[in-house]
């Protein structure tokens, strides 16, 4: 969102058409998915088999920032706002974003940890990509305060990084019948990620490099409610980023479901029911257990 829009901020804004639009249907959308999210951990929270505190904890948080930053927009390293507001300032929405964004890195590094236990590849790898994504606020949260380029190129490098360490585990979840739909989920998303991403790091470390001496702190902001001046890379980034990034969440929510099936197939003259409990989580085979035998009693030898 900082790269490829300092020109539009150099226009006259009040010839633009209005963004607001856009802005209102990124707020009713992330609005429905944090509504999503409360009823889903209502739901599935009651019932131990499925989501557990951490994954309940940061779809609730993930939502709630979306919502913020749908109506309070900002761009960092331009300095953009919709409205020029102690709300709706750089820093409270970074310290706003920093909550949301570690939310994202353990959970997803849980997932994956949680997914294959005992294979030290995937363990390795959600435990960089988390380590990364934590260290990268740290580059974010200086880049807002001091306005140096250069932090923001490195977080954005951090954030690349990451994406890159999940490429082997998801290859190895995709091995595993019950991590498969998860793996095949992540494969889209690194890789609409990764493409996007990389476009923004070799912007961020070519622009950053010339402006090494260009440190002094500026505090005032661009106030731009403009589709122009956000530009066209910085309003696909949020839409995305807002509603694709929370869906994702919202979703392990219930992924680590045990999923129950029941079927009917014939033992000799009888038809059996049976539940087929599988955690798409445990390399283990489904249980099966006999529930109800219908239309003969029960046969002791």
């Amino acid at each position: 969102e900082r790269c490829l829009n300092s020109r539009a901020g150099r226009l006259n804004m009040a010839t633009l058409p209005s963004c607001e639009p856009w802005r209102i249907g990124m707020i009713v959308i992330t609005a429905i998915e944090f509504v999503v999210a409360v009823a889903f951990v209502r739901k599935y929270s009651m019932q131990r088999k499925y989501a557990n505190a951490l994954q309940s904890i940061a779809a609730v948080i993930i939502s709630m920032v979306a919502v913020y930053r749908s109506a309070f927009p900002v761009a960092y390293g331009e300095r953009k706002v919709w409205v020029d507001a102690p709300e709706n300032s750089p820093l409270t929405i970074r310290i706003i974003a920093l909550f949301a964004e570690v939310s994202v890195s353990i959970t997803l590094g849980w997932t994956y940890s949680r997914a294959l236990p005992n294979n030290v590849v995937v363990q390795a790898g959600a435990g960089t990509f988390t380590c990364l994504l934590v260290m990268a606020q740290g580059f974010a949260t200086g880049g807002v305060l001091t306005a140096i380029n250069l932090l923001f190129a490195i977080e954005e490098s951090l954030w690349f990084t990451g994406a890159i360490m999940l490429l082997v585990p998801t290859y190895e979840l995709l091995k595993v019948e019950s991590s498969r739909p998860f793996a095949r989920v992540m494969c889209g998303v690194l890789a609409i990620y990764l493409v996007f991403e990389a476009s923004t790091v070799y912007h961020l470390w070519t622009g950053s490099l010339g402006k090494l001496s260009d440190l002094p702190y500026d505090s005032t902001t661009n106030v731009v409610q403009s589709c122009e001046g956000w530009g066209l890379q910085f309003i696909l980034w949020s839409s995305g980023y807002f509603t694709g990034l929370t869906a994702l969440v919202i979703w392990l929510v219930k992924l680590p479901a045990k999923q129950e099936k029941t079927r009917i197939h014939r033992l000799g003259a009888a038809p059996v029911y049976e539940l087929h409990t599988e955690d798409f989580f445990l390399q283990d085979e489904p249980v099966v257990q006999v529930l109800q035998t219908l239309g003969q009693e029960t046969r002791s030898e």
